[in-house]
């Protein structure tokens, strides 16, 4: 069984009562890197668009499930909304040996793609101005480089540790800085 905090958050993985074998992520992994292979050398491209979409849903229902979230979420939205903009017309495998109609780009979806990156941005940002980054006392991006250094171990040469930045109004108008180019 699965602990009740799996329950909480909505998501395909809520349709198993606990999570697969290893062996099923392994299969998703290979599955949806070959749709992206595909995806990308444009053989059958909106096919493998669309199971690239369904793998990656599948698969980061099951990593996000316990609570955790990323910028992830937006790779699947990627290919379900490319999909349906003329993907595979023009330099592909299929514009050369499927010979398709003449399809046009659709710019709509090209517009409906930047929109859903603008607003996941905007959203972002609301939610750093409602989770305090902007509080003069927090330097929220000094102590989130912090946390994933020491908690994630995670090294980057842009680690607060790498600069000896020790003030407080550098580290506050980043906070500011980030929030403004996400909003």
């Amino acid at each position: 069984r699965l602990p009740q905090e799996f329950l909480t958050y909505p998501s395909v993985a809520l349709l198993y009562g606990s999570f697969p074998p290893l062996a099923f992520f392994q299969f998703m992994d290979i599955a949806m890197a070959t749709a992206v292979v595909f995806t990308l050398i444009g053989f059958y491209t909106r096919v493998a668009a669309i199971l690239a979409f369904a793998f990656s849903i599948i698969s980061y229902s099951f990593a996000f499930s316990v609570g955790g979230s990323s910028s992830l979420f937006l790779i699947p939205f990627f290919f379900i909304i490319l999909s349906f903009s003329g993907w595979g017309s023009h330099y592909s495998l299929d514009s050369i040996y499927r010979n398709p109609r003449n399809v046009w780009p659709n710019h709509f979806v090209v517009l409906l793609l930047a929109l859903t990156v603008t607003f996941s941005f905007f959203l972002s940002g609301c939610m750093k101005i409602m989770g305090g980054w902007l509080n003069p006392d927090s330097q929220a991006i000094f102590w989130y480089w912090h946390l994933n250094f020491s908690l994630d171990h995670r090294i980057s040469i842009i680690n607060p540790g790498n600069f000896n930045i020790n003030s407080a109004l550098f580290w506050e108008i980043s906070d500011y800085a980030i929030v403004i180019l996400e909003i």
